[in-house]
């Protein structure tokens, strides 16, 4: 019996164990499906970044938009910005600011809250060394010397991907968002 147990811990376990020890990263043995891990963060002025973890995060000096959705999401003006109200009560955004979209991830399913979306209007924030002032070309030239592949090109629109993350450059807008998973069909 001993030598039946020696072999399966043999076989078995120490295989495991050598699968979990060997990774750079602790979730690195999960199928890359499977894998939480966030985007390393560029030098950006942004408050937060993308998939970053926020379930520590007080929000409560962040003016929160108010959606009408179903959905799980949390949506909050950056720390800077803050809505108008117009005639009829309704939030209307500044001209300039960063919007971060807050659901689980990295499925709706899971409980810990992610940025999971940043919607950016404000030509002063810069990430990768360029902003909306820059242009098309230059968006173009950064992401593809960053590593990211441009997948959609227009005239005046351009969006970089680079596994589940995405960056959509506008001339008045950018858009940076991080595929969640939706294992179960939520329908909201």
């Amino acid at each position: 019996m001993k030598k039946v147990l020696a072999l399966l811990f043999i076989f078995l376990i120490v295989p495991i164990l050598l699968v979990f020890t060997a990774c750079d990263k602790p979730n690195d043995w999960l199928p890359p499906v499977l894998r939480t891990s966030t985007l390393a963060r560029p030098e950006t002025n942004l408050e937060f970044w993308i998939a970053e973890n926020v379930d520590n995060v007080d929000f409560s000096s962040h003016t929160q938009k108010h959606v009408y959705t179903k959905s799980p999401a949390s949506y909050y003006y950056g720390m800077e910005y803050a809505p108008t109200i117009d005639e009829n009560g309704k939030q209307v955004d500044p001209e300039h600011c960063v919007i971060y979209t807050i659901t689980p991830y990295p499925d709706y399913m899971n409980k810990e809250k992610h940025i999971t979306y940043i919607h950016i209007t404000d030509p002063e924030i810069e990430l990768y060394g360029f902003s909306l002032k820059s242009s098309c070309a230059d968006f173009e030239t950064i992401m593809k010397k960053e590593g990211w592949e441009i997948t959609e090109k227009y005239e005046f629109y351009r969006t970089a991907t680079k596994g589940k993350y995405s960056i959509t450059f506008t001339r008045n807008e950018i858009r940076i968002r991080v595929d969640v998973r939706n294992e179960l069909g939520i329908k909201w």
